[in-house]
C-alpha cells in the first residue's frame, strides 16, 4: 500500500494521529505508537474525520464483523 486513507468517526483520535492532540492515557500510548509506527511504513497517508450521523454503514459492518455475522445470516 503506497497511498492509505483513513476514516474515523472518534475526532479525539484523528487530531492525536495527526500531532495535533497529545496522547496522554497510558494505556492508549502503546496503541498509537503501533499506529504511527505503521503509518511510517506507508508513502503517504491521511487521516480524516467522519461525522458518526455519516457512519451508519460502516457502524452496521463492523458489529457485523464483531457478532461473527454476515448480511445472508440476518
Amino acid at each position: 500500500c503506497n497511498d492509505l486513507q483513513i476514516f474515523l468517526d472518534s475526532e479525539l483520535i484523528v487530531r492525536q494521529i495527526n500531532g495535533q492532540y497529545r496522547v496522554k492515557n497510558a494505556q492508549l500510548k502503546p496503541l498509537y505508537n503501533e499506529v504511527t509506527a505503521r503509518l511510517a511504513e506507508v508513502d503517504r497517508w491521511r487521516v480524516q474525520h467522519v461525522p458518526r450521523s455519516g457512519n451508519a454503514r460502516a457502524d452496521q459492518l463492523a458489529n457485523q464483523g464483531i457478532d461473527g455475522r454476515t448480511e445472508e445470516q440476518n
